[in-house]
């Protein structure tokens, strides 16, 4: 049902952001100088997993709020699910913002 209710709304592309670990790709919703969201996904590598954001992601942007989301999946194994870790995630943080 989240994807019929989505079928409407039309979503930013991924885009691919260099970390200093290797390229991985993010989505970006509503105004850049918006209060900033980053909303992560599961550990399941599933599309539907990468995606399971889009709905709340939309309805931020709406509102005004800046929301970026990253796809850990495609991204270097470091920064994999499983893999990393809350020191490495802190110090992407600078990079993904």
């Amino acid at each position: 049902l989240i994807w019929l209710a989505m079928a409407n709304e039309e979503l930013p592309p991924w885009e691919t952001l260099e970390t200093e670990h290797g390229p991985m790709k993010i989505r970006e919703f509503g105004p850049a100088e918006g209060p900033l969201m980053v909303l992560i996904h599961g550990m399941k590598d599933e599309e539907f997993i990468r995606n399971e954001w889009n709905p709340v992601a939309l309805k931020l942007a709406a509102a005004s709020f800046h929301v970026i989301v990253p796809d850990f999946h495609s991204a270097p194994l470091a920064l994999r699910p499983g893999r990393l870790s809350g020191e490495v995630l802190r110090e992407l943080f600078p990079t993904l913002c």
